[in-house]
């Protein structure tokens, strides 16, 4: 796999987020910030999704009750607050469906 292609545009830091979410609108394609580099790629295939649907139904059996697996969830990373990334799969807790303001909510995993 060849690397990606980088094209700077200027932003200023802390805004990068809204630059994120205007380039998936006008594009439809996936925003990452990793880094503070604005990450792109296409959307997945049908059968990329059906793999993660099918990962989804074999783990949900098995995750503790205060716990779900999302889809396509946006996880900020822990070294810079612009940062996030969106997983096609992600177990967090099971009171972010009710979370209206989209933001994560960081929890310490039981076993720790």
């Amino acid at each position: 796999m060849s690397d990606p292609a980088h094209h700077p545009i200027p932003v200023r830091r802390g805004h990068l987020r809204d630059a994120a979410e205007q380039i998936e609108q006008a594009t439809g394609m996936r925003v990452e910030i990793i880094g503070g580099i604005l990450m792109m790629s296409p959307s997945p295939s049908g059968k990329h999704a059906g793999t993660v649907i099918d990962l989804r139904d074999a783990i949900r059996p098995s995750l503790a009750a205060a716990y779900e697996a999302y889809e396509n969830v946006s996880v900020p990373m822990p070294d810079d607050p612009d940062d996030y990334a969106t997983p096609d799969l992600t177990i967090g807790p099971r009171a972010f469906k009710e979370d209206t303001a989209g933001s994560w909510r960081r929890t310490r995993s039981p076993s720790r």
